[in-house]
């Protein structure tokens, strides 16, 4: 609720913009709030008042299903798991270091992003919070679903392949970029129906 409303400064829906439709156009997604972490030390309340650590278990627990079109959900893991981190070798107080980070251009779902349905989806009650339903609309959730997407050639080459298995920050960027819509989709407005 609080996103909706707007959570403060910056951190609403407003001008979010969906960055994803699935392949086989099942469901639509939004690229949530990038400016919060839900890991991190000030982690706000997203559905039901409850942390992205909470929401975790909810997943493994929850009775709803993607089991039509209009289920709406939260994105709270990602459904590949996380490339291998890259070692670097960095100076601190004095000594140098191994540390690890994640490749460039991955980013972890924070719980703030969601998506829609246009037909049954039961592979994402594996990863996402059902939340709610469209009450109204539908034909502007097909719309955005039948936009032209990118469609990389190399996506099934196996070197392109390896290197997002391996952590290639090259491969791991162009996969973000898979099936974004040409078109730019963005939330104008947003808040909570009473």
């Amino acid at each position: 609720m609080q996103l909706a409303e707007g959570a403060g400064a910056g951190l609403d829906y407003r001008r979010s913009l969906f960055t994803f439709v699935s392949p086989d156009k099942s469901f639509i997604k939004n690229g949530g709030v990038g400016s919060i972490t839900g890991y991190g030390s000030k982690e706000i309340a997203l559905a039901g008042g409850k942390g992205p650590r909470e929401l975790t278990k909810e997943v493994e627990s929850q009775k709803r299903s993607h089991d039509k079109p209009g289920i709406v959900s939260l994105v709270i893991r990602s459904p590949e798991p996380p490339p291998a981190p890259e070692k670097k070798l960095v100076a601190a107080s004095g000594r140098l270091v191994t540390v690890e980070e994640m490749p460039k251009g991955y980013v972890e779902p924070n719980g703030s992003e969601f998506i829609m349905t246009t037909q049954p989806v039961p592979y994402l009650d594996k990863t996402n919070l059902v939340v709610g339903e469209v009450l109204e609309g539908m034909d502007v959730i097909s719309k955005i679903s039948n936009l032209p997407t990118s469609k990389p050639k190399g996506k099934d080459d196996p070197f392109f392949k390896i290197g997002k298995s391996i952590g290639d920050s090259r491969a791991v960027f162009m996969a973000t970029r898979f099936g974004r819509p040409f078109a730019r989709v963005q939330i104008t407005d947003s808040g909570v129906f009473s």
